[in-house]
């Protein structure tokens, strides 16, 4: 019987990787694929830590070859729709959200709330910008209370691994709304691998790439960080 090919050939060839396997392995096999050649779309959190993230993207870069990392809700035209209307406001602003499910996934429940949920923190920092504090207080039910910060924008939100499925953001003034009943997942999903096709092509940069996802992994950092030291605000 001949030997399993390896992953690095099995990769040899191919124009682009998407890596979807549990974060503690993307950036090994983020390493091989490139070495392979391909062009990268990571699935989110980019990783569970952040060592060696930045030499990855920076290699990626000196190689030619696209980064990027899922996060799907920047593509659904409800919530491009929800982000212009966002943008006409002026500080001070104020939101409320949640993003939950109700998983039995032993990959996301060994993540936790925080990493697996976070969508929702990086459509905060596609709305609003980088994050300056975040504080955070963790439940027992894989539940996780934040307080984010902002110049002239405050806001809360509950990510959850054991409610049930909702998707929301409220901003005032103004009571814009964005909810899960506008969230169209099937035509997100095939529009982010359209991008990444045009990005592989040349046509088109990410819309969230491998900065993108290490800021977001670095929000979550902390707050898991602020829910250790008993929920004091970290400054970014």
């Amino acid at each position: 019987t001949p030997p399993a090919p390896s992953l690095s050939d099995a990769l040899h060839g191919a124009d682009g990787c998407v890596i979807a396997t549990p974060p503690e392995s993307h950036t090994e096999i983020a390493w091989k694929a490139l070495g392979a050649g391909g062009h990268l779309m990571i699935e989110k959190p980019v990783s569970h830590q952040e060592d060696d993230l930045g030499h990855l993207f920076t290699a990626c870069e000196r190689a030619g070859r696209v980064h990027m990392v899922a996060y799907p809700w920047r593509y659904d035209a409800g919530l491009r729709r929800f982000r212009d209307a966002v943008a006409t406001r002026a500080r001070p602003l104020t939101f409320t959200g949640g993003y939950g499910y109700n998983t039995g996934n032993a990959t996301a429940l060994r993540m936790g709330p925080l990493l697996d949920c976070s969508h929702f923190l990086d459509l905060t920092r596609w709305l609003f910008g980088d994050v300056e504090a975040v504080s955070c207080a963790l439940a027992p039910n894989h539940t996780a209370h934040i307080g984010l910060r902002w110049d002239g924008i405050d806001g809360t939100a509950t990510l959850s691994l054991t409610a049930p499925l909702n998707r929301w953001l409220h901003v005032e003034p103004g009571h814009v709304h964005w909810s899960r009943d506008d969230l169209d997942v099937n035509a997100m999903y095939v529009e982010e691998a359209k991008h990444f096709l045009a990005c592989i092509r040349g046509k088109a940069v990410p819309l969230s790439d491998g900065w993108d996802g290490r800021e977001t992994l670095r929000l979550a950092l902390a707050a898991q960080r602020s829910a250790a030291e008993g929920g004091r605000w970290i400054s970014r």
